[in-house]
C-alpha cells in the first residue's frame, strides 16, 4: 500500500455505531487512517483527497460516492465467497447432500490460516477446515459476473441456484438474516383506536425475508409522528438496535378527522431497509346514479 493514511479500507464495523462503541475504539487503533466522532456522536474518517484535507461517513466511502459512482448492487464478502464456490464447482457429488459453512474470519489477511484460529473452528465445527480457497479472488470473480450482468455490455444467461446439481442459473434467491421492525408511538397500523397512546411495534421483514422486498402498513394519525426502523432482536449483534428514524408530516386534516396514511417500507437490493414513502389517503364521495 503506496499511501495507507489515506487509503481507506476495513470500515464495515464502523458502518452503524457509535464512535463511543468499545468495539469501535479497539477497531479504529488498528487503522491506518484517522477516525474522528462526528457532531451526532457517529464515526468520521478524515483524509487528504485531491491534495484537500476530507471528512467522510463510513457510509459514504461504502457507497462510493467519494468516487463520483453510482453503486448499483452491493455484494457481502461471505456471500460472494459462496456463490463462487457454487458457480466454479464443478466436483460436486450426486446423490449425498453436502452441507458447507463459510467463515468470516474479520479483516485479517489470511485470517483462516492462523494455527489459532484453526483451532477454534476445528473444536466448534468438530473437524478441520479446509483452506484451498482464496476469499479475496472469489470476491473478485463474483463481483466481475455482477458487473456483466449489470453491464448493457455483456449478454449474461439467467439463471438461479438450485438443488438439482445439473441446474445452474443466473438468478440468486437472497434473504436477511435478522428480523426487522417498525416501532411507533400510538395505536396499531389499520386500526383507529385513539385510546392506545403506548409504544408499539411490528416486524415488518423477518429472518429469512426474500429481498428484495416491500411492505405497505396503514396509520391513522392527527398529526406529526415518527416511526423508528430497528432491529427486533439484538443478541446476535454487536450493534445498536435503531437502524433509523423518520418523520411523517405534516399533513392537513379537515374537520378534526384522524388521517389515513399508507407508509410503504422496502428492504432493497442491497439489503437496506428504509421507509421509501407516505401517501395520504382521502375519502371520496361519489353520488349513485339515480335509477
Amino acid at each position: 500500500m503506496m499511501n495507507p493514511k489515506n487509503s481507506i479500507s476495513q470500515i464495515k464495523r464502523l458502518i452503524g455505531r457509535p464512535f463511543s462503541d468499545p468495539e469501535v475504539q479497539k477497531d479504529i487503533k488498528g487503522l491506518p487512517f484517522i477516525v474522528k466522532e462526528g457532531p451526532d456522536g457517529s464515526s468520521l474518517i478524515n483524509v487528504r483527497y485531491l491534495g484537500e484535507s476530507k471528512t467522510f461517513m463510513p457510509t459514504q466511502v461504502f457507497g462510493a460516492t467519494i468516487a463520483g459512482l453510482r453503486p448499483l448492487r452491493l455484494s457481502h464478502e461471505t456471500a460472494a465467497t459462496a456463490l463462487a464456490y457454487r458457480i466454479y464447482k464443478t466436483d460436486w457429488p450426486e446423490n449425498d447432500q453436502l452441507n458447507i459453512k463459510f467463515v468470516d474470519i474479520g479483516h485479517a489477511s489470511s485470517g483462516s490460516r492462523v494455527p489459532a484460529v484453526i483451532k477454534i473452528l476445528t473444536e466448534f465445527f468438530g473437524k478441520e477446515p479446509r483452506r484451498t480457497m482464496n476469499a479475496s479472488e472469489c470476491v473478485a470473480k463474483v463481483c466481475a459476473l455482477q458487473c456483466a450482468i449489470l453491464s448493457p455490455t455483456f449478454k449474461v444467461r439467467e439463471f438461479q441456484l438450485s438443488d438439482e446439481h445439473d441446474t445452474l442459473l443466473l438468478h440468486v434467491n437472497e434473504s436477511f438474516p435478522f428480523d426487522v421492525a417498525l416501532s411507533w408511538k400510538g395505536s396499531a397500523p389499520d386500526t383507529q383506536n385513539v385510546a392506545s397512546e403506548g409504544f408499539q411495534s411490528t416486524i415488518v421483514f423477518p429472518k429469512g425475508n426474500p429481498i428484495p422486498s416491500i411492505k405497505a402498513l396503514t396509520f391513522y394519525r392527527s398529526s406529526t409522528f415518527t416511526v423508528d426502523v430497528q432491529y427486533a432482536d439484538v443478541s446476535e449483534l454487536q450493534a445498536p438496535a435503531k437502524i433509523s428514524t423518520y418523520t411523517i408530516g405534516p399533513f392537513q386534516l379537515a374537520n378534526g378527522e384522524r388521517a389515513r396514511l399508507k407508509l410503504k417500507v422496502r428492504l432493497n437490493l442491497h439489503g437496506i431497509v428504509s421507509v421509501e414513502s407516505a401517501t395520504l389517503l382521502e375519502k371520496e364521495e361519489v353520488e349513485s346514479p339515480r335509477v
